[in-house]
């Protein structure tokens, strides 16, 4: 399992609207800039801290590679779609609370089925959303019979604190 070191006490998580945003700049100007050169040029702006989180969370789940001079390089995952703007925004820790559920019970349950015995509520468009995301970057799937499991050719993230 992963570990992603958290900075002590953030204001707020990242949201899954600003870890799209900086993933999508990330993939327009790959081995381009350094992390901070990247945090500078953003198209909105967000703490430094918050963005170390998502850089970290990109990292660790495999969707960039930082070289031996500092640029950032985003790696594509094959037949990606392009995500819409999103009406909810998921936080991060939110993001990963359902991962880690399906990880833990895949395959087990549907979709309205995991929504439903989730350990934190959470409305059900936020769910979609987060869904939405966890399927196009390849981490889970819905089989025949509608269950969601877990991809285990991804590597485990899990968010810690420091």
């Amino acid at each position: 399992m992963i570990a992603i070191p958290l900075p002590n006490r953030l204001p707020y998580d990242p949201r899954l609207e600003t870890i799209l945003m900086v993933e999508r700049f990330l993939a327009e100007h790959t081995g381009t800039f350094t992390r901070y050169q990247v945090w500078t040029r953003l198209p909105r702006k967000t703490m430094y801290q918050v963005f170390q989180v998502i850089l970290a969370y990109l990292e660790e789940s495999g969707k960039i590679a930082v070289d031996p001079k500092g640029k950032i390089f985003y790696i594509k995952p094959a037949e990606r779609k392009p995500v819409k703007k999103l009406a909810y925004s998921p936080r991060l820790e939110t993001v990963l609370m359902i991962g880690k559920f399906i990880e833990e019970h895949s395959s087990k349950f549907s979709r309205y089925q995991v929504w439903t015995r989730l350990p934190r509520k959470t409305m059900y468009q936020v769910f979609q959303v987060v869904l939405a995301y966890l399927t196009e970057s390849n981490e889970i799937d819905a089989g025949r019979d509608g269950k969601i499991f877990y991809n285990p050719s991804r590597p485990k993230v899990e968010m810690i604190p420091r």
